[in-house]
Order: structure tokens, then sequence, then C-alpha cells
């Protein structure tokens, strides 16, 4: 799934940095000079941490309120659901 919504962003013209956890993803935008205009994070994540964790981690080191998704194959809802709304 990784791969293939990096793909389908990257047709749609946009500059995508793609990882599988919270540490590789902060490794990758480490060097970034600006806050990114968008996070697509999957909810269960490799890792210690969960997305939702990743986006307000994200945001918090760029000082921003950077428009997120979280998305998530469990169908159950739950866990996943109160995440999202807790971030707004």
């Amino acid at each position: 799934i990784l791969q293939a919504m990096a793909f389908l962003l990257q047709g749609a013209g946009c500059e995508v940095v793609a990882a599988r956890s919270a540490e590789a993803a902060q490794q990758a935008l480490a060097a970034a000079t600006r806050a990114p205009d968008a996070i697509v994070c999957d909810y269960q994540l490799h890792g210690r941490w969960d997305g939702d964790v990743v986006i307000a981690q994200l945001r918090e080191e760029f000082n921003a309120e950077v428009p997120a998704l979280l998305v998530t194959g469990n169908t159950a809802g739950g866990a996943a659901e109160a995440a999202a709304r807790s971030l707004g």
C-alpha cells in the first residue's frame, strides 16, 4: 500500500516522502526546509508508535498544523477512529 500510495501521489505531481515507520519518516524529513503540505499516514505502523502519534510528532516538529489523513485497513473502527478524532 505504501508504494501504491506514493505512486498515485507522484502521478498527481506531488513530491512524496514515503516511510514505513516514525523513525524513517523523521529521518527522511530531517533536512526539510519547510513543513510538508500534507501527511498521509497509516494507523498501524512498523515500530513503536501508531500513526496518530507520528502525525502529532511531525506537526510539533514543524510547528505547523499540517493537514493529515489517517488511514487504516482495520474495519472494526474503535481505536483508529478515536485516534483520528483526537487529531482534529
